[in-house]
């Protein structure tokens, strides 16, 4: 039976939705453990404050750079035709499809760490200001 007017399917074996499923359960979990572990709160809170910023660096100017070196050089599908079999009369269109679809799965697994891992910073951590120095 086809369900239609679905806005949101959640897929296991589907990569993006799998890869969304274990992003967050990795941020959440991290968040509830880190502070139970790492004493005192401020170090925890240091500790999450550093993986967010290095998670939105990565989505910045590594996902920057290499979008720079695919507009300037085709850098990406460069990579995908020297890496990867195609037959030969589709290498070109085939190798811009699959790089392309790689693409969208690094944008997104970034896109959720680089939103999640801020959340989870001062939401479960139990740190706030007035714990930065006690």
């Amino acid at each position: 039976m086809m369900h239609q007017n679905v806005i949101f399917t959640f897929v296991w074996d589907r990569t993006s939705d799998f890869q969304l499923a274990l992003l967050t359960t990795y941020t959440i979990t991290c968040a509830l453990l880190t502070p139970i572990v790492i004493r005192p709160a401020h170090w925890a809170l240091a500790l999450h404050f550093t993986h967010a910023l290095l998670w939105r660096l990565f989505h910045t100017f590594g996902l920057g750079l290499v979008l720079q070196a695919q507009s300037r050089s085709k850098f990406v599908v460069r990579h995908f035709v020297k890496n990867y079999y195609y037959l030969p009369e589709e290498e070109g269109k085939a190798a811009t499809v699959e790089a392309f679809d790689n693409w969208k799965k690094v944008y997104n697994c970034s896109l959720v760490m680089t939103y999640g891992a801020p959340l989870s910073t001062g939401t479960f951590s139990g740190a706030g200001p007035t714990d930065w120095y006690s």
